[in-house]
């Protein structure tokens, strides 16, 4: 798994947006084909096959934005994180998040230096990225209340993701505190 992370840490953008373009246009599929069925109703807005064009477009849309988002994104962790050997990126990569705290001062100081960046990250898109979620959790209460039962499901993704924009942040205090451990977290990629 983490040399797949690792990979898709370097990737060009549009290997990032292959990656979440297709899943994003599926799901549109899913969500427009396939769950009004599920709900019983027995007319669509639009055949199967306009939902596929469209599911492509919006996937060929979202996936060009968010690749381009997700590489300019990664391309600041790795400046943050410098060069490093690729068994020491999976320990960096883990120990950033989760799991024992590395004994090696220069792999600790990385950890923390892409647990902090990753805090900034949320920090900084915070105000935004909290306003689409709840804007589509009240869009995904008013469509179960009006239409369909299975709106709720919406409700729930949406409300799951405010509760991550609040408890991811105190998690990544928390980690860097944990890592911080005599690190001076403000030290280079070089520890210089």
């Amino acid at each position: 798994m983490l040399s797949m992370r690792r990979y898709l840490m370097q990737a060009p953008w549009w290997v990032l947006s292959v990656v979440t373009g297709v899943p994003f246009g599926v799901a549109m599929v899913v969500v427009f084909q396939v769950l009004p069925s599920l709900a019983g109703q027995t007319t669509r807005s639009l055949p199967l096959n306009a939902n596929v064009i469209l599911a492509v477009i919006a996937g060929v849309v979202f996936g060009v934005v968010m690749g381009r988002f997700a590489a300019r994104r990664n391309r600041r962790a790795r400046s943050v994180l410098g060069p490093l050997p690729a068994e020491d990126f999976a320990v960096v990569l883990r120990a950033s998040a989760r799991g024992a705290v590395p004994a090696d001062p220069r792999l600790r100081r990385a950890a923390g230096r892409l647990a902090q960046f990753r805090l900034d990250e949320l920090n900084r898109n915070r105000a935004g990225t909290s306003a689409v979620f709840l804007l589509g959790l009240l869009l995904e209460v008013y469509a179960a209340v009006v239409t369909s039962a299975w709106f709720w499901l919406g409700a729930l993704v949406f409300a799951s993701a405010i509760a991550g924009q609040l408890w991811f942040p105190r998690r990544l205090r928390r980690r860097i505190e944990q890592l911080h451990s005599g690190a001076d977290l403000s030290l280079g990629p070089t520890g210089q």
